[in-house]
């Protein structure tokens, strides 16, 4: 016997083995298109956390297909009512959308330099049109950079220890990265002379 689906041989041996497996799993009626199905076909709802921590769970009365046409049927009339929903869950829980930015970030640098050259590629016109709808003042630029430079070195950030790195061996900040060790230890000499100083004045 051959499966249509994926053109494979089975054999009555495996037939015979697969038969009593298949005939375990109990079916279930839908009760929006009317049609029995396996109960592998329908989402797992979750209730209320009983007292030992576990949740209640049950099989939903709709097959994943129907359930899937309703929410789709839903968000298509309700156009642009999840993304104001969004918004103002995001300005409620302002510190938590921060936190979660910053550490999703740290966690997948590459994932989101990788996203943002794609988005730049694709989107190259836009962000051109973008620049020329909204051009920025050249003292405003600067003004923010020297802020932003100010605020590197006072914090000691990672860019600014790599730089001062870099200056000093004459390698590329790629190589260093590959060290973290060494960006402590270059950390910890730029906090001991900035005491030192401080004790001489």
């Amino acid at each position: 016997m051959i499966d249509r689906n994926t053109n494979v041989q089975i054999t009555d041996e495996a037939l015979a083995f697969a038969k009593p497996m298949l005939a375990e799993v109990p079916l279930k009626c839908c009760s929006k298109c009317n049609t029995e199905k396996s109960i592998n076909d329908f989402p797992i709802v979750y209730g209320h956390k009983r007292k030992d921590g576990t949740k209640k769970q049950r099989y939903h009365s709709q097959c994943r297909e129907c359930r899937y046409s309703i929410c789709k049927k839903w968000f298509d009339k309700n156009e642009g009512y999840s993304t104001i929903k969004k918004k103002e869950w995001d300005v409620k829980n302002k510190e938590y959308v921060t936190d979660y930015k910053k550490n999703y970030k740290k966690e997948n640098a590459d994932k989101v330099k990788q996203w943002k050259k794609d988005w730049d590629g694709k989107n190259k016109e836009h962000r051109l049109q973008y620049k020329k709808d909204n051009p920025q003042p050249k003292d405003k630029v600067r003004q923010w950079q020297n802020a932003t430079d100010k605020k590197m070195r006072e914090e000691l950030k990672d860019c600014y220890v790599i730089y001062t790195l870099s200056k000093r061996i004459g390698k590329k900040a790629e190589f260093i990265r590959q060290y973290p060790e060494l960006i402590e230890t270059q950390r910890l000499i730029i906090k001991t002379q900035r005491l030192c100083k401080t004790s001489q004045n």
